[in-house]
Parts: C-alpha cells; structure tokens; sequence
C-alpha cells in the first residue's frame, strides 16, 4: 500500500511542475479607476500588470510625429476595448 502511494506520487510530479505553467485566462478593459481620457492606459496597465505612466508616454512619444502613430490605435483600442463592469455577457 505504501509503495503504491510513493509510485502515484512519482508518477504525478511532472504534472505538479507543469501547473505553475498554466496561464489563466485575461480580457483587456478600459479602466475606469485609473483614467486620464477614456482608461485605455490604465487598461494596458492592469493587463500587463505595470505602471500606465510607461504607455502614457508611449502613446504621447508616437503622437508626436504628426499624431496619426499614437492617436489612431489609440481612438480604435476606445471603440474596441470594453469598459469594465461594462462588458456584456453572453447566456
């Protein structure tokens, strides 16, 4: 019986080292908490888990030369991406 439960054990630890793996499933969202025009920032900022200021900068860096780099992915990330708590569900 022992040598049953050590056998199991060993034959389910590769599949315990394969659990730290798995990716749980996320959605983008506007942010609504932490937004400066339409939360798209603080969107990309809880999805990626960093600091908003860092794609701020980057929207206003591609803004820059004649604002269509920056501004354009900005304006269609607006119309595409769902407000959170606002998000349909379907069912």
């Amino acid at each position: 019986m022992y040598l049953d439960t050590i056998r199991l054990q060993l034959r389910l630890q590769p599949a315990f080292h394969l659990l730290k793996y798995i990716v749980v499933a996320r959605k983008l969202y506007r942010s609504t908490n932490d937004k400066m025009i339409a939360g798209i920032c603080g969107g990309l900022g809880e999805y990626f888990d960093t600091d908003p200021v860092i794609f701020r900068i980057l929207f206003v860096i591609l803004a820059l030369p004649g604002g269509l780099p920056g501004v354009i992915p900005y304006v269609i990330m607006w119309l595409l991406v769902p407000e959170k708590g606002n998000e349909t569900t379907n069912g």
